[in-house]
């Protein structure tokens, strides 16, 4: 039986939701609309806070960054990489090689921060991921279990999954355990 990493949570910054309007995603369930999400996420305050918690609580951690969309994340990216930070992108266009390329600069150090958007939420095995930055709000439970799942992985020299919410949605949720 494999064993979950222990985990602790950290709530940052905590964005006005209010008014952001619902939508059914693709297996039917509903969710915040995604161009509503994206335009309150995607705020300079926000984005810098999201690199500031970083640095305060997990740097050099190896860490996913969940985003809301493709501008999102690429806007997380640029803000890590403006404060001297090494991260990459990636997106569901982003072609296999150049995925691979980005996971072998993730498993030597050359990237800190992977921030994407729908891309390694499933199926994707990155035990070394030691923190999460959630920027991400979702009501999906099981999209954030999924995506926080991404960090529970034990692996070896890894202690514990630091878990930061920019969503509130550990708030709105609850824990994944």
């Amino acid at each position: 039986a494999k064993t979950l990493a222990p985990f602790r949570v950290f709530a940052a910054s905590h964005p006005d939701l209010e008014g952001v309007k619902s939508q059914r995603d693709s297996s039917g369930a509903i969710d915040y609309g995604q161009v509503d999400l994206a335009l309150r996420m995607n705020r300079p305050k926000l984005l810098a806070d999201v690199v500031e918690s970083w640095k305060s609580l997990a740097e050099d951690r190896p860490t996913i960054c969940f985003a809301v969309n493709r501008d999102h994340a690429a806007a997380l990216a640029k803000q890590f990489e403006d404060a001297g930070i090494p991260s990459a992108y990636m997106d569901c266009e982003t072609p296999q090689l150049e995925r691979s390329a980005i996971r072998k600069r993730f498993l030597n150090g050359d990237v800190r921060v992977e921030c994407n958007v729908d891309v390694i939420g499933l199926g994707v095995d990155w035990p070394e991921v030691s923190c999460i930055s959630y920027c991400r709000p979702t009501r999906s439970e099981m999209r954030y279990v999924q995506n926080i799942g991404r960090g529970l992985r034990t692996a070896e020299g890894k202690s514990d999954l630091i878990v930061i919410d920019h969503s509130d949605t550990t708030l709105k949720l609850g824990f994944v355990s």
